[in-house]
């Protein structure tokens, strides 16, 4: 089952009055881009070697590909979201460690883009 991703949409958006005599009005990078990009940003800033939910179970010298254990919780067809109320389903990821921290970083992006798409409520001061 392939469930459409919300890439936020542009993360710039132009008028297409700002690219006249343009041959094509420039779609530039979506939030879902950006975000992983801040999120990467923000990680290797922080020197941190905690990336979310993969776990490493052995590196191959000769490749140095890493094999991980990622914990995944079914999704609810309903919310989009993972149901924690369903066992997880055993996964095993083979990748480097660089593909493992942009996995995360898109994961962390597309956490804020549903966070963001939520409807915003305010409390009333009193």
């Amino acid at each position: 089952m392939n469930i459409p991703i919300n890439n936020g949409g542009p993360a710039f958006p132009q008028t297409y009055e700002s690219w006249r005599g343009a041959d094509a009005v420039p779609d530039g990078m979506s939030v879902r881009t950006w975000l992983t990009g801040k999120a990467l940003q923000g990680m290797l800033a922080a020197e941190s070697e905690n990336y979310g939910n993969l776990h490493a179970v052995r590196t191959d010298p000769n490749t140095g590909l890493t094999t991980y254990r990622e914990v995944v919780y079914p999704l609810n067809p309903e919310t989009k979201q993972e149901d924690y109320t369903k066992p997880p389903i055993p996964t095993i990821i083979v990748m480097t460690s660089e593909q493992h921290l942009v996995h995360r970083c898109i994961q962390i992006a597309d956490e804020a883009i549903l966070q963001l798409s939520k409807p915003q409520t305010t409390t009333p001061k009193t």
